[in-house]
């Protein structure tokens, strides 16, 4: 299954001083644009200019800042194309202040000087207690693309975590007290959990359609190159799959974790790691042991690369050859390997 990975959504703000020379101040906005344009964001760019002569005539500053709003931002990345009236930026930093702001500067043309206009309104973003960063470098510089595309897919993921959705079927395992997390301080990161409950997933598991399962059970058993299970294992792993689905569907989850033993395995029998497995192929990181705090790294990692992702426990460690081996049980998705058969 292919996975689209959402492109960063990037308010551009450059900001002018009309005393510099009108001409270098709009080359270096342009080129700027250029590059931007060749990344992998969704640019949102002014239509007016954004400058500022000190005595609070700013021109369309909040109305550039506005649209940003509207547009849902994930960074805005304010340009710095010489030295601007602080009263510009401030503006910036109070209209967006909910919002992560990249600082950029440049060294050449000097006597614009782009890095005094970051200097002094960097200072008075500490002031403010806006938080930022900043990167120093030329639209032709690959390091400074790289960098500012690197902010922009953070901020993009953290802007997606604050809504995203994590379900967690049952407590913790016994004994895994390190799955647990408190559900205020993972709010504060971003996720919320939705708790459910072992028997709502039971009985969506005794619901499924026989046929369906069956189908489903074909497909699985012909895609693969050798089958050991049994059949009422297989059927019942791909009902348990069809059920948790159910569950992600209903409850609009970006993942989903499952308390898979005791109850499940030694009471009856069932193992959930091939619904873990296939959710994360399509998708939706199942997380093993409701592993809550892997499995938010399992979403990042999933956003950031569009693949399914695996949360393994050390098995061993080569020093020598400088190795670490991971393993797990069975929920690791079959797109990670080389092929299905």
């Amino acid at each position: 299954m292919e996975i689209v990975v959402r492109r960063p959504r990037v308010g551009f703000i450059p900001l002018y001083h009309p005393v510099f020379d009108c001409n270098k101040t709009d080359q270096l906005r342009r080129k700027a644009l250029s590059r931007l344009k060749k990344m992998e964001i969704e640019l949102i760019e002014p239509k007016v200019k954004v400058t500022s002569d000190g005595r609070g005539l700013r021109s369309n500053v909040e109305e550039v800042c506005q649209r940003c709003i509207r547009d849902n931002i994930d960074l805005a990345l304010v340009l710095f194309c010489s030295w601007v009236s602080e009263d510009l930026s401030n503006t910036v930093a109070t209209e967006l202040f909910r919002y992560p702001i990249l600082c950029w500067a440049v060294t050449d043309p000097a006597e614009l000087i782009s890095i005094a206009g970051l200097a002094s309104s960097a200072s008075n973003f500490v002031r403010l207690g806006k938080e930022f960063t900043y990167v120093i470098g030329s639209p032709n510089d690959q390091g400074t693309m790289k960098k500012i595309l690197k902010v922009a897919k953070a901020a993009a993921i953290a802007n997606r975590l604050r809504r995203a959705r994590i379900g967690v079927v049952g407590y913790a395992n016994p004994g895994m007290i390190g799955t647990t997390a408190d559900e205020i301080e993972l709010r504060a990161l971003g996720p919320e959990l939705v708790h459910l409950d072992l028997l709502s997933l039971i009985t969506r598991f005794e619901k499924v359609n026989e046929k369906r399962a069956a189908a489903e059970a074909e497909t699985l058993i012909s895609s693969v190159g050798k089958v050991t299970a049994k059949d009422e294992e297989i059927k019942n792993s791909v009902k348990l799959y069809l059920a948790l689905k159910d569950l992600v569907r209903e409850n609009r989850l970006d993942a989903i974790g499952v308390r898979c033993w005791p109850e499940l395995r030694e009471g009856m029998g069932l193992t959930v790691c091939y619904a873990l497995s296939r959710l994360s192929d399509e998708g939706i990181p199942g997380i093993d042991e409701n592993d809550v705090t892997g499995g938010t790294t399992q979403l990042i990692m999933h956003w950031l690369t569009g693949r399914a992702t695996f949360n393994g426990d050390l098995r061993t460690v080569d020093i020598k050859n400088n190795v670490v081996q991971l393993w797990h049980c069975g929920s690791a998705p079959t797109s990670l390997a080389s092929s299905m058969k």
